[in-house]
């Protein structure tokens, strides 16, 4: 391995080729008891080349570490590791099937992260056997085609599943929502259609939910939003309303719906960690919410634009100390902007009100803000 990936030029190397016991050597943990080799711990570590297929000698590894170097070529033959926990290889260069045939061997796999490379293949139905799998990681840079098989339920103990930015097809099958340990879901930037099944109302551990960039439709169940922090579903074809449960989300800081077909009103989300609220290009009505701008509040930016809101713009709008960007032009908002006292709102950049149904004329205090950071005005 040591000639394979360029040894010489690794940015710690110390004892290999030496004649000492390789357990001595850097990036290298060794079972105290038998002295079997049991780690490779060489991220960020100027690999590069190939992992030959000599390395199969190596099946007593539980740990195999090599994010981030610039290793080429196919996945190492992993026949006969049985005890592997770890696998990752994410940011290389790695080409050839994300799965191979062996994968169903693996059976103390914990963690399989092999995003960020150019592999490509789908998702086999083996998947399922690996019930101790907890992290797996294939988005990003890669290639993986066909759906995501119903045996991904069988996972009782996964807490991310990263597929985001493949060729990902098919709809989300509803075993998914078996799995009760979920924490993390990223889909994004795929090419999936369909409905999100009922059964993610079941996911009670769910924190971030990526779908964005997709061709779902159809409704939105009603998440379980007690622990979720990131919800992102633009540009996809969702109608209906937003979950009534996203009031209850309390620690959600990015909320990103824009380029659907939702209607209905805008949910009263109350969460102080809110910073992102982007909900453009859909057919909400109603008056935007008052809950969102309670204090104490981090809202940062807010794009409601080209909807269909009516109502003033609360006073309230004042106790946003943290936001940059105010977008709500093409609505039917009415009434006058409201005054803004002195020192508040002190990092907006931009405030775009254009196309609404307000009237009067725009307080001085708003005018005062171009004075500081305000660089647009509509």
């Amino acid at each position: 391995m040591y000639y394979s990936t360029e040894g010489d030029y690794w940015k710690e190397n110390v004892g290999w080729l030496s004649n000492t016991n390789e357990c001595t050597w850097s990036l290298v943990t060794c079972n105290r008891d038998n002295n079997l080799l049991i780690e490779l711990q060489m991220n960020e570590n100027n690999m590069s080349g190939q992992i030959m297929p000599e390395f199969s000698v190596l099946s007593s590894l539980k740990e195999i570490h090599f994010y981030n170097n610039t290793l080429s070529g196919l996945l190492p033959n992993l026949v006969g590791f049985q005890d592997l926990k770890t696998f990752d290889v994410e940011s290389n260069n790695l080409e050839g099937p994300a799965f191979n045939d062996e994968l169903s061997t693996l059976l103390s796999i914990e963690n399989y992260m092999v995003s960020e490379n150019r592999l490509s293949g789908e998702i086999p139905p083996s998947i399922g056997t690996l019930t101790t799998l907890q992290n797996l990681w294939i988005t990003d840079k890669n290639n993986i085609r066909g759906s995501i098989p119903s045996t991904i339920g069988n996972l009782k103990n996964l807490q991310t599943l990263l597929l985001g930015e493949n060729s990902i097809t098919g709809s989300i099958p509803s075993e998914m929502g078996l799995l009760v340990n979920l924490k993390k879901l990223y889909v994004y930037k795929n090419q999936m259609t369909g409905t999100i099944p009922n059964s993610f109302a079941e996911i009670i551990v769910l924190e971030q939910l990526r779908l964005e960039h997709n061709f779902f439709n159809g409704t939105l169940p009603e998440l379980n939003t007690g622990l979720l922090q990131d919800l992102r579903l633009q540009d996809n074809s969702f109608t209906g309303t937003l979950p009534e449960t996203l009031e209850y989300a309390g620690k959600i800081r990015t909320m990103l719906a824009g380029n659907n077909s939702f209607r209905g009103k805008i949910p009263s989300i109350q969460s102080p960690s809110l910073r992102y609220l982007d909900i453009r290009n859909n057919k909400f009505s109603g008056e935007i919410p008052t809950s969102l701008f309670v204090s104490p509040i981090n809202l940062t930016y807010v794009y409601i634009q080209d909807n269909e809101l009516s109502g003033r713009i609360h006073p309230s709008l004042a106790n946003a100390t943290e936001l940059v960007d105010f977008y709500a032009s093409n609505n039917k908002l009415s009434g006058a902007i409201p005054d803004i006292p002195e020192d508040s709102l002190t990092a907006l950049s931009e405030l775009l009100l254009d196309n609404n149904n307000l009237t009067g004329s725009v307080p001085p205090s708003i005018c005062n803000l171009r004075k500081a950071a305000l660089e647009d005005l509509w």
